[in-house]
């Protein structure tokens, strides 16, 4: 019996060096050089020409319809930012311009009409674009502005949890 065990030790030991010596392992490393690619394109200007005196325009949306929503209380700041953009092009589209310069909103709603309506009212200066030409570097303008114009900013905000009831009510 010693015999046995000692040659099921032995066995046991042997396969563990023989599977010990049959491993390998390769790591390398380098330094890692992504170079950070980037298209400049000679910007577009244009000027903007207000075509009309400040005009003031209403739109209703089914926020049930929409976006499944069933109470007021459910509507997030994303939310709002769409029916408002939404707003603009319905705007733009009824006057016939670009953009609405310096518009302003005012959206309400109730869940006391339990129709699942939101109104939004808009005021501003209906424009068109004009003039397009592209920048010309040679003005001494340069590409100063473009930074200002296009921060690489993240707000860090969580739009879709947050409602605006919910900063309204603080």
């Amino acid at each position: 019996m010693k015999k046995l065990l000692l040659l099921v030790v032995t066995l046991a030991a042997a396969a563990e060096i023989v599977s010990a010596q049959q491993v390998s392992v390769e790591h390398s490393q380098s330094r890692v050089i992504e170079p950070k690619q980037m298209v400049f394109i000679i910007p577009l200007t244009a000027e903007i020409s207000p075509t009309a005196k400040r005009q003031e325009f209403s739109f209703v949306f089914d926020i049930k319809e929409d976006y499944g929503i069933t109470s007021m209380g459910q509507l997030t700041f994303k939310h709002l930012d769409e029916l408002k953009k939404r707003a603009l092009y319905l705007a733009c589209k009824e006057t016939d311009t670009d953009l609405i310069v310096a518009a302003t909103f005012n959206v309400k709603g109730s869940d006391k009409s339990r129709d699942n309506k939101v109104k939004v009212e808009l005021r501003g200066y209906p424009a068109v674009y004009t003039n397009w030409k592209t920048m010309d570097i040679s003005s001494g303008q340069g590409y100063d502005w473009v930074p200002s114009v296009y921060p690489e900013i993240f707000r860090g905000e969580d739009d879709e949890s947050t409602t605006a009831v919910e900063v309204v009510k603080k």
